[in-house]
């Protein structure tokens, strides 16, 4: 019996925990409502736009690396440099160039 109660105490701290995580990390984004259902956050490397739909926060298309041209082509990722206007990441970029040339769909 105490082995459960044990188990259960801690499980109440792990979520417990995982509440206060996740608040200081909501805290620690700069969130700013502009217009409707646009929404603008800070991150390291600059200001992101995205949109909220049904209540979730959706940003598509954030660059997760430099692109991959000239030097950079064939390397692994390397880190992209900050943006100094709004990224906007309330639609998703090009698609590769494969999907029109085979018939493929995001589907």
């Amino acid at each position: 019996m105490t082995r459960f109660l044990r188990r259960g105490l801690l499980c109440i701290f792990a979520c417990l925990c995982g509440l206060f995580l996740g608040e200081a990390l909501h805290a620690s984004v700069k969130t700013t409502q502009v217009r409707g259902d646009s929404i603008v956050v800070m991150t390291d490397k600059g200001a992101v736009r995205g949109v909220v739909r049904n209540g979730v926060r959706e940003f598509k298309g954030i660059p997760y690396a430099a692109a991959p041209v000239g030097k950079l082509r064939w390397q692994t990722p390397q880190e992209r440099a900050p943006w100094t206007v709004v990224l906007d990441a309330t639609k998703f970029g090009s698609s590769c160039p494969q999907v029109a040339r085979y018939g493929l769909t995001e589907a």
